[in-house]
Order: structure tokens, then C-alpha cells, then sequence
């Protein structure tokens, strides 16, 4: 049985991202499985899909598949993500902790609604086509794509975050707004990697580094 990584491609990706990200070969070199499905939305396109329900059951079905070609090791299955994957990555993490036995989550989204209301015009009417613009109507279904509504559950998975300091697409007080939410269920911190004077579109963190930092994991919860 081997690893298994878990990408979710952000905001206009698709299942090619993975392999324009360069994990193949990482995964490769470790001896890792690794599987990036294309997300559905609930309104709108995958590609802006905003950790959709449909999307969080893309990245189950995906884990169900490949346990029926290759042999998995459940032990250490971990997902990663940026930016809309990093939204997704936490969220995975927090409602399937028996699942995952860690997280890198960079620059990703966590609370919906703040986002929506501090980021650019172009991305906040991306969030209107699938989520509907914030009103009472939608106000659970923004809860439920937020990984701050869980943040009790990643008390129980290694949550390892990255952010840029200049990110304006995705501000940095969605890093502070989750890792003070979970802070209040564990006394064992989250790991916090600040980027300082970084923006949002470059690349900052390779593979490597991601892979890393998931390999001494195991799930035995």
C-alpha cells in the first residue's frame, strides 16, 4: 500500500493541475499515488466551484476510486491546495479528519462571506454566480463552504498553512481568521508559514516542499 495525494485545483483549474504543478513527478520520486479530480460546482462551472458541496464528493469518489485500482495506504492519505484548493483542502480536512492525516492549505479561502466582502470586484462576482450574492437565503450554504464553521474538527488534523502578507485576491486575515478559530479547540498550534510581501498568483511553496512536510504524518486516530 502507498501514499496517496489528494490535489484540488484552485480557481480556474482543472484535473491538469496536478500535473502542471509538478506533482507527478514528485509523487513519482516517493513512490506516492496522487489523483486531482475536476470539481463540479453547484451553480456554476468547476472551475469556480467554491468547495461546492458537489466538489467536496468529487474528492471522496475520487479517493473511492483509486482504492479500487491501487492498493492505498488509508493511513496516509493527504490532500493539498491553493488558493480555491486551499479553501477546499481545509474544509476536506475538517469534516473528514478519519480520512485525512494532514493538510497543506495555501492562501486559501475559509470564511466565504468575509472573503467576499474584502476581495477583488471580478472574483466577488465569481462567488454571486455560484454561491448567489450573501443574503439570509444563502447563509448556511456559505457556512458550509467555510472551513471556520469546523475548525473544532481540525483539532484533530495537522493543519499546515502558507499565506503572502500582500495578497489582496485572498487577504491574509482569512489565515488569522482560521488559525484563531483553531486555536480555541487545541493547544497544539497549527504550523503558519507567512510569505512576506508576497502577492497571490506567484508560486511560492514547490511540491517538495509541500511533500515535505506530509510525509511524517500518519492517520492512527
Amino acid at each position: 500500500p502507498r501514499p496517496l495525494l489528494v490535489v484540488a485545483h484552485f480557481m480556474g483549474g482543472n484535473r491538469f493541475t496536478a500535473k502542471n504543478g509538478g506533482y507527478y513527478p514528485e509523487c513519482d520520486s516517493r513512490g506516492w499515488l496522487c489523483v486531482c479530480p475536476e470539481l463540479h460546482g453547484h451553480r456554476s462551472p468547476g472551475q469556480i466551484s467554491c468547495a461546492s458541496l458537489e466538489a467536496q464528493h468529487d474528492i471522496m469518489d475520487s479517493i473511492a476510486w483509486i482504492k479500487t485500482q491501487c492498493a492505498v495506504d488509508s493511513s496516509r492519505i493527504y490532500i493539498v491546495g491553493r488558493s480555491m484548493g486551499g479553501m477546499l483542502g481545509g474544509l476536506m480536512a475538517a469534516k473528514y479528519p478519519d480520512v485525512f492525516a494532514a493538510v497543506v492549505a495555501g492562501q486559501g479561502i475559509y470564511d466565504l462571506k468575509l472573503w467576499r466582502e474584502t476581495t477583488t470586484p471580478g472574483l466577488r462576482a465569481n462567488v454571486d454566480k455560484e454561491c448567489l450574492p450573501y443574503s439570509p437565503a444563502v447563509r448556511f450554504d456559505y457556512e458550509r463552504r467555510s472551513a471556520v464553521s469546523f475548525a473544532r474538527n481540525l483539532a484533530y488534523t495537522p493543519l499546515i498553512m502558507w499565506h503572502g502578507t500582500w495578497d489582496t485576491w485572498v487577504p491574509p486575515e482569512q489565515a488569522e481568521r482560521l488559525l484563531t478559530a483553531v486555536k480555541q479547540h487545541t493547544r497544539f498550534l497549527p504550523e503558519m508559514n507567512w510569505l512576506l510581501n508576497a502577492a497571490h498568483c506567484p508560486r511560492n511553496f514547490d511540491t517538495k516542499w509541500e511533500l515535505d512536510r506530509l510525509e511524517y504524518y500518519q492517520n492512527v486516530c
